[in-house]
C-alpha cells in the first residue's frame, strides 16, 4: 500500500511540474524537434533578400530606350542603353516578327482577317504557351493575331509561318530576310515562336529597331498590341504584359520569358500640354523601351518602368511619385552601368 502511495506521490508530483511548464511531455518533446526548424524559418524570413539567379542561371541584362524623332535619318533617337547589341534570347518577343510578317501579307492583299488558319501539329519544345485548339482546329487570321499578341500561343504562331511559307524552316529565311532589311544585325531566327534554342538570337536595339518599324510603318496594325484580353471559346486570356495595365501611356508590344531571364519590348506615348502664357505648343513624345534579363516578370517591369520614367522625366514630363524602384543591381549588365543619352 505504501509502495502504492509513493509511486502515486511520485506521479502527482511529475504531472504538477510538467503542468506548471503548460506542456505535456509528448508536446515538450515535439517542441524540442519543431524548434530549430522555427528557428531556421525565422532566421530566413529575416534575412531574406532579393533571388539573384533563375533557374540556376544568372540572367544576361540588356536594355535600350528609344526616342521616336522624325527628325533623324533613322527617325528615332538612342536615349540610354545597356549591352544594347549583346547576342540574347529573344524569346516570345519573337512573335513581333511573325506578326509583322502577317501584317506584310494582309497589307498586300495575300491573306485576309477572315481567311482560316488550320493548327498545327508541329512541336514547338517543352513548356511554352499553346491555345487549347486540337491540330486540325480552323481559327481565322483575326483570331490568330490576338492569340499571339496575348496569349503568346506557340501553337498558333508555328500554324502562321506553315501558313504563310509552307514550313517554319522557310518562314525562318523570311524574318532573317527582313531581320537584314530592317538593320538587325545582331539577330537569327529558327522558329517562329521563340521557344529557346542556341541558333535564335537577338539584341535590345535590334527588338527596338524591330518595334519601331510596328509603330511607324505597320501603324495600321498596332493596336492589335494594345489588347487586354481575347476571348476563346468558354475562356478569355489576358494580355501578359501586366506593365501596360499601370503605365501611363504605355500601348504595346509583347513579353518573353526563358530560363534566362523576363523580357518585354513596349512603348508608351506621353504629351506635355501646350502652354500658350509662353508660346509653347503641345509636345508629344513616344517611346520605345526593351528590357531582357528579369529574373522575376515583376522585377523586368519595375526596371523597364523606372528607366522609361527618366526618359521621360528628362524630356520635360512631371512624373508624379516613384512607383518604380531602381536598383542598380537588378536593373544593369554585370559589366557596366547603362551609357549616357546620345
Amino acid at each position: 500500500m505504501s509502495t502504492r502511495n509513493g509511486v502515486f506521490t511520485a506521479f502527482l508530483s511529475l504531472a504538477f511540474m510538467t503542468a506548471s511548464l503548460g506542456l505535456s511531455p509528448d508536446v515538450e518533446a515535439a517542441s524540442k524537434k519543431k524548434a530549430p526548424a522555427a528557428k531556421h524559418q525565422m532566421h530566413h524570413k529575416k534575412h531574406r533578400s532579393p533571388p539573384t539567379t533563375l533557374n540556376g542561371h544568372v540572367p544576361e541584362v540588356s536594355s535600350v530606350i528609344l526616342l521616336l524623332d522624325e527628325t533623324r535619318p533613322e527617325g528615332f533617337r538612342l536615349l540610354n542603353s545597356d549591352e544594347p547589341h549583346a547576342r540574347r534570347t529573344p524569346a516570345s518577343i519573337t512573335k513581333i516578327m511573325t506578326l509583322s510578317l502577317l501584317f506584310d501579307a494582309i497589307e498586300a492583299g495575300t491573306v485576309k482577317l477572315s481567311d482560316k488558319i488550320t493548327i498545327s501539329d508541329t512541336d514547338t519544345g517543352a513548356g511554352g504557351t499553346m491555345l487549347p485548339a486540337r491540330p486540325g482546329t480552323q481559327i481565322t487570321v483575326q483570331q490568330a493575331i490576338l492569340a499571339m499578341v496575348t496569349r503568346s500561343a506557340n501553337n498558333v504562331a508555328v500554324s502562321v509561318a506553315e501558313h504563310l511559307a509552307g514550313s517554319e524552316t522557310a518562314f525562318a529565311a523570311k524574318m532573317n530576310q527582313k531581320a537584314r532589311d530592317l538593320g538587325m544585325r545582331n539577330t537569327n531566327f529558327v522558329n517562329s515562336h521563340g521557344m529557346r534554342d542556341p541558333d535564335q538570337y537577338s539584341s535590345a536595339y535590334d527588338l527596338a529597331l524591330l518595334s519601331h518599324h510596328i509603330i511607324t510603318q505597320q501603324s495600321e496594325h498596332y493596336h492589335y498590341f494594345s489588347t487586354l484580353s481575347f476571348m476563346y471559346g468558354r475562356a478569355t486570356y489576358n494580355n501578359h504584359n501586366r506593365l501596360m495595365r499601370i503605365y501611363g501611356g504605355m500601348d504595346g508590344l509583347k513579353t518573353g520569358m526563358t530560363n534566362h531571364g523576363w523580357q518585354l519590348a513596349a512603348s508608351a506615348e506621353r504629351i506635355i500640354p501646350a502652354n500658350p502664357a509662353k508660346n509653347q505648343p503641345e509636345t508629344i513624345h513616344r517611346l520605345i523601351g526593351v528590357f531582357l534579363g528579369g529574373i522575376t516578370k515583376e522585377q523586368r517591369n519595375n526596371c523597364l518602368g523606372h528607366m522609361m520614367d527618366q526618359a521621360f522625366i528628362n524630356l520635360g514630363h512631371n512624373i508624379e511619385g516613384d512607383r518604380f524602384t531602381y536598383s542598380e543591381k537588378a536593373c544593369t549588365s554585370v559589366r557596366h552601368k547603362p551609357a549616357p543619352s546620345s
